[in-house]
């Protein structure tokens, strides 16, 4: 029973066994089930997943496309509009371009005439090459570091600069603008000193003929690529320094050889350089004085040299190169001075410089004036042009100080002088012009030095005699001063026959060649004269219209307009707009037209001048001129006259 008991105990665990592994198999394939479910599910989810994304990218696609369409047109409507702007800013270009178009028509007169002169340079340039047998190099700044060597001496300085000095002169404008450059500014100051040795003084030579180039460049708003250079170098600052230490020095004080000092070139250098730009007032006066100093010397020289006869004076003259250069000197100062700003002008009005210039008005006084201040000179072609300088600086400090015009008027009675040696000058040319057998409206008197400075002096006294209508457009108060002023004018004009004077000027023909002729100041004669003219009528009263009408004014006039050239329609219109003013005075239509007088306002009219001046336009065949100036439009007075004056 034991035996069978325990075979049975083994079978019912062999039996368990069984069954626990079936258990576990069960378990295991369930497990493994369950395992393959979630797969399944995943692979769902992922497909899922896959099918919200695909439809997700489909969206987004879809929205690109409405998005790239919108883009489309949008870039559509942009595209209209920026033709429509093109259309607009065509538009806007043709107008631009019209008026760059005119621009340019006036710049290329203007570079058409600077490349004739730059052919004409270019071909003396040649030639020197030619001659010299060398090419042509540029400006370096070594150059000039090396003449201030122990190795080179003073006539290896003296060739070296004078060759750059020479190629200064013949660079064109854009060459100069490339070499002329803050390097070589630079060599120059630190080389430059207190310009007292030898080869200091050749460098400041060299910098006057550079910075006289740098003058003609065209500037930009003031500023030109050479007055950079000499900013940037501090260039500008040296030579300031040196004048007002050359001011400060006694020595340099004393004035041996007028305007051809140091000082004075360093003035001319730094007038050159400031070309267009303001200065400082201390140095403006330092060279105003210097000036001042220089004229004054010259002067005494011009003086001492008159002892002499005439014929002995003008060969002494010639061969007397001090005064020579003293002259030549001088007008390059006072043109350097007189091309300033207006800015400086103003601030130099106060100055005594301006009061020495007007000193050259007493030279030659006429001996009827018995003048204590006369200083008699036989006038040569230099002397001529260096009084003609000295007038044009004096008429550009007069427009700029009435106070510089009362003092001029009263203290210099200019308007008597002026008048007197004009009539003078007129009587000298007619007996030349009878010795001659000429008319005396030729042209002998015009080819003479003393020609040279009648208009010069003449806008001088055209601004003396107007300076009291322009302080009575402002200051009505004043009106009784400025009339007994004006009395003053009319007393000196009476005594000095200014009247036929001004009369004979305009009258002449001015044929003149060709190289005088081309020269716009001479042609201005006549309308200078006209102006003048037309001051004294407004100035003067029912006497003063008497003597215009007995001098033949109108007839005078017409032979203006006849005898003028076709090109000269200024002098026509003045002429014409003359006889319109002169009519309106003796008809009394000042104050109808309301033309402002200046003094004298109680004119009546004056029927017997009227008959008188009638008459004298008449005999000159004037009527028939008058009216083909009227339908020419040359003159809108003629046509109001004509309103009241059916004759005309």
């Amino acid at each position: 029973n034991q035996i069978v008991k325990k075979e049975q105990e083994k079978k019912q665990e062999k039996e368990y066994e069984k069954e626990q592994e079936l258990k576990k198999e069960y378990e295991n394939e369930q497990e493994q089930e369950q395992e393959f479910e979630k797969e399944l599910e995943q692979e769902k989810k992922q497909e899922k997943e896959q099918e919200k994304y695909e439809k997700k990218k489909k969206k987004e696609q879809e929205q690109d496309k409405e998005q790239e369409k919108v883009k489309e047109q949008e870039k559509v409507k942009e595209q209209e509009k920026e033709q429509e702007l093109k259309k607009e800013q065509q538009k806007e270009q043709k107008k631009e371009q019209q008026k760059e178009q005119e621009k340019e028509q006036e710049l290329k007169q203007e570079k058409e005439q600077e490349k004739e002169l730059m052919n004409k340079l270019e071909k003396e340039q040649e030639k020197i090459l030619i001659f010299m047998g060398q090419d042509q190099s540029t400006l370096n700044s070594s150059d000039i570091k090396e003449i201030f060597s122990k190795d080179v001496d003073l006539q290896q300085a003296e060739k070296v600069l004078s060759k750059l000095s020479s190629e200064v002169i013949l660079l064109c404008v854009a060459d100069l603008v490339k070499n002329a450059n803050t390097s070589l500014c630079k060599s120059i100051r630190s080389n430059l000193g207190e310009c007292k040795t030898e080869k200091e003084l050749l460098l400041l030579n060299f910098l006057e003929v550079l910075v006289e180039k740098g003058a003609q460049l065209s500037d930009s708003r003031g500023m030109n690529t050479l007055h950079k250079a000499l900013t940037d170098s501090n260039l500008v600052i040296k030579i300031s320094k040196l004048i007002q230490q050359k001011a400060a020095d006694e020595s340099d004080q004393i004035i041996i050889s007028p305007f051809a000092n140091i000082q004075t070139q360093l003035i001319i250098v730094l007038l050159l350089m400031m070309k267009g730009q303001p200065i400082e007032k201390s140095l403006l006066e330092s060279c105003a004085s210097n000036i001042e100093r220089n004229i004054v010397a010259l002067q005494n020289l011009i003086k001492a040299k008159y002892q002499l006869t005439q014929e002995k004076q003008i060969k002494e003259w010639g061969q007397d190169v001090e005064i020579e250069n003293s002259l030549i000197q001088g007008i390059k100062t006072l043109y350097a001075f007189n091309s300033m700003t207006s800015e400086n002008l103003t601030r130099l009005a106060s100055h005594s410089l301006p009061k020495q210039l007007s000193t050259f008005i007493h030279l030659n006084c006429s001996n009827k004036l018995n003048c204590e201040q006369q200083i008699k000179l036989t006038i040569t072609r230099p002397v001529a042009d260096f009084i003609v300088a000295v007038l044009r600086t004096l008429i550009s400090f007069m427009s700029k100080s009435i106070d510089l015009i009362l003092y001029v008027e009263q203290q210099h009675n200019a308007i008597a002088h002026i008048s007197a040696r004009i009539l003078d000058f007129t009587e000298r040319a007619n007996g030349l012009a009878n010795t001659k057998g000429q008319d005396k409206s030729s042209t002998v008197w015009v080819n003479t030095p003393q020609a040279i400075i009648i208009p010069e002096e003449l806008s001088l006294l055209w601004n003396i005699l107007i300076y009291n209508q322009l302080i009575s457009e402002n200051l009505q108060h004043l009106r009784d001063i400025l009339t007994l002023n004006y009395q003053h004018h009319q007393k000196d004009i009476d005594n000095t026959a200014a009247l036929p004077t001004l009369l004979s000027l305009i009258k002449r023909k001015y044929e003149w060649d060709n190289i005088i002729a081309n020269d716009n100041k001479y042609l201005g004669l006549r309308i200078k004269c006209c102006e003048i003219l037309q001051l004294i009528l407004r100035n003067g009263g029912t006497t003063v219209l008497e003597q215009f009408v007995l001098s033949n004014y109108s007839g005078t006039l017409i032979q203006v307009v006849v005898t003028s050239f076709d090109e000269c329609d200024s002098v026509i219109s003045a002429a014409m707009d003359n006889i319109a003013s002169f009519f309106f005075e003796i008809h009394g239509y000042m104050q109808t037209f309301r033309f402002r007088r200046i003094a004298h306002t109680d004119i009546v009219p004056q029927i017997e001048l009227i008959k008188i001046s009638e008459e004298q336009i008449e005999e000159e065949g004037g009527i028939e001129e008058i009216e083909s100036q009227i339908m020419n439009k040359k003159s809108n007075r003629l046509r109001r006259l004509r309103r009241h004056n059916p004759r005309f």
